[in-house]
Formats: C-alpha cells, sequence, structure tokens
C-alpha cells in the first residue's frame, strides 16, 4: 500500500501507522525522513516532532515503533531549515548502493520533499546538511541495520 504522502515503498511492506499521518497540516512543525538500507531489506523511519522523534524500524519482516521524548528534536526541527531550499531536489554524489533517504517536512509554513542518497559517503555541501540533521535525528538511539 503506498504511503498517502508520496514517500518511497518497499515491495514487501510499508508501515500502516504512517497513513494515518498524512498530510502534514500547513501550520505543522513537523519532519519525516524514511530510509531504505541497500542492499539490505531493512527499512527506518522518522517522524519528527516539537519535543519527540517516533522512530519506525523494518527488519525485512516486521515493523516496530516507539517514541521518544529528547530535545534533540527540537534542534533537529531548527536545523532543517537548509533543506527547505532543497525542495524538489536528489541530492547524489554518485555512490551506488547504500542508504536512500526520503525526506519531507513543514516548517513555519514551508512545505518541501527532497531524496538524498548516501549523505554520510557524499562530501558536498548538501549531503553535509542533511547528514546534520540525520545525525540530530538518531543521536537517542541506534538505528536499524
Amino acid at each position: 500500500m503506498p504511503l498517502a504522502f508520496g514517500w518511497l515503498t518497499l515491495g514487501c511492506a510499508t508501515t500502516p501507522n504512517f497513513d494515518a499521518l498524512a498530510p502534514i497540516p500547513a501550520h505543522a512543525r513537523e519532519l519525516r525522513v524514511q530510509v531504505h538500507y541497500f542492499p539490505l531489506a531493512a527499512s527506518s523511519a522518522y517522524v519528527v516532532r516539537p519535543g519527540a522523534i517516533t522512530v519506525y524500524q523494518f527488519d525485512g519482516a516486521h515493523w516496530t515503533s516507539h517514541e521518544i521524548t529528547t530535545s534533540t528534536a527540537n534542534q533537529a526541527l531548527t536545523a532543517v531549515t537548509p533543506l527547505i531550499e532543497m525542495d524538489g531536489k536528489n541530492i547524489s554524489c554518485g555512490v551506488v548502493d547504500g542508504n536512500v533517504y526520503r525526506i519531507e517536512g513543514v516548517i513555519d509554513g514551508q512545505r518541501f520533499a527532497l531524496t538524498a542518497s548516501n549523505p554520510d559517503l557524499c562530501q558536498d555541501m548538501e549531503s553535509a546538511q542533511v547528514r546534520a540533521v540525520l545525525e540530530l535525528i538518531t543521536r537517542d538511539f541506534t538505528p536499524v541495520p
């Protein structure tokens, strides 16, 4: 079942919890990140709202989810400002395989969506900005895989 907000979908499964989240209200401060770990069948997703991050993880067979209350959620929502300017872009430095991130959000009434391939392996400025946000999101837990 495709996700209502246009995220990439895995052929094997998507989490039904995401369908209830769409669309992001125009007045919200919310960031959604879905990551596919290639060539693995694993996937994770994060929903960042003021004060909390909901973490969804897929191990190839099952989804799990949990919410953490953390101040880094607010830091991530502030750090995402440069990503708004990347709306509609596919950020990549040409590295194949690895991780693909689908990022979308609404910050201060501005909607944006972008895709980033392997920002952890790329040295360009846009990848570094994406990487900084991802590091804040995952600071308080260990992501899959």
